[in-house]
């Protein structure tokens, strides 16, 4: 991976249809605990290409495809990462495994979907980095739907150690500062098909510009901040790069993707949805933690042999529902004012740690 904000094109999220067109709210997340399986063609056809722009369009990619490479990506509560706790405005996290693992930590609200961050691997830097951006980075607007656009700029600076040689000088620690601009549109809706089906969808057209400026700090040079950005042409300098993708109701994540030039749309690289989504399992215990019954009508029993500080009801789009200061081995939660559906509780003990995250079905 080349940059750490990659992952803003991972972002684009389920949709619902009203009528022929197809319109995104706050309510169209993914649930927490979800799993995503994500098919990758590096080496795509040269005679694929996006398609068209406009109203009722057509796409057929059943068989363009060749399975080269899977990405993993598992919807989580942000608590339950390592990196939670520098991301205290977070309330959904996207963990990312392929070769390495790497967490984008969002914000979501009534008007607008938001990534304050990342944690993972940048350029040549041999650990993983967490990276705030500042100003957030907007991802989605609510209500979108066809023809709506929408233009953000954000960006992060970030200095960590490197402890390498770089062009035989050995660097002790290396600045990144990178400043994302963002034009995101909604410029087709129509009918997609790929190797799992044929589905309504909508797509959107992401052009990214980021600018990006790499310091590096070494003995040999005097301690002092040196700008090697033209050094690292892959790295450093302005970059401009080209999503298209395309979603659809009911699955929480983009159907297909396409990586083009951005000057000529060629098809770089692709992913698309492997699998129907799937739930994970809960996060491991800490302690001997149970909640009963399980589906539960009015009210939820709550156990564990670990005193519990704090209780927390998230419902599947993982907004915060219900709190319950609790200092006991055990409570009830009256759940009766919950509308019926899948919830997940959340609990954590005196020092703030997660104990157990369950989920249990409201009748």
């Amino acid at each position: 991976m080349k940059k750490i904000t990659l992952f803003l094109f991972a972002m684009i999220l389920t949709i619902t249809q009203l009528n022929a067109q197809i319109t995104i709210t706050e309510s169209d997340m993914p649930a927490f605990q979800t799993k995503y399986l994500m098919y990758r063609d590096t080496t795509p056809s040269q005679l694929i290409t996006p398609g068209n722009a406009g109203a009722n369009q057509t796409w057929n990619f059943a068989s363009a495809f060749i399975h080269q490479a899977t990405d993993t990506l598992l919807y989580i509560d942000p608590a339950t990462t390592p990196y939670g706790s520098d991301f205290t405005n977070s309330n959904l996290c996207l963990k990312k495994t392929n070769q390495a693992i790497y967490y984008s930590y969002f914000n979501k609200n009534s008007d607008s979907l938001n990534l304050l961050g990342q944690n993972g691997y940048y350029n040549q830097i041999p650990t993983p980095i967490t990276a705030a951006f500042d100003p957030t980075l907007k991802i989605m607007k609510f209500p979108t739907t066809y023809l709506t656009n929408f233009t953000t700029t954000s960006g992060f600076s970030k200095i960590a150690y490197f402890g390498q040689t770089f062009n035989s000088i050995f660097v002790d620690s290396v600045k990144v500062k990178d400043i994302t601009t963002a034009n995101t549109s909604f410029d087709a809706y129509g009918s997609i098909t790929i190797p799992l089906g044929t589905y309504q969808c909508l797509r959107s057209v992401i052009t990214r510009t980021s600018i990006d400026t790499i310091w590096i700090k070494s003995i040999s040079l005097g301690g002092q901040w040196t700008d090697v950005s033209s050094l690292l042409p892959d790295f450093g300098g302005t970059h401009i790069s080209k999503l298209y993708s395309w979603q659809t109701t009911g699955i929480g994540y983009n159907l297909l993707e396409m990586y083009v030039d951005a000057n000529n749309d060629t098809l770089m690289s692709v992913s698309y949805l492997g699998q129907i989504p799937q739930g994970i399992s809960e996060i491991e215990s800490k302690s001997d933690f149970q909640i009963f019954p399980n589906p539960a009508t009015d009210v939820v029993y709550v156990f564990s042999n670990q005193i519990i500080k704090e209780v927390v009801i998230f419902n599947a789009i993982g907004e915060s529902v219900k709190t319950l200061n609790v200092n006991d081995l055990s409570l009830n939660v009256n759940i009766a004012d919950l509308t019926t559906g899948a919830y997940y509780i959340k609990a954590t003990d005196q020092n703030n740690n997660t104990i157990c995250t369950k989920k249990f079905i409201k009748q």
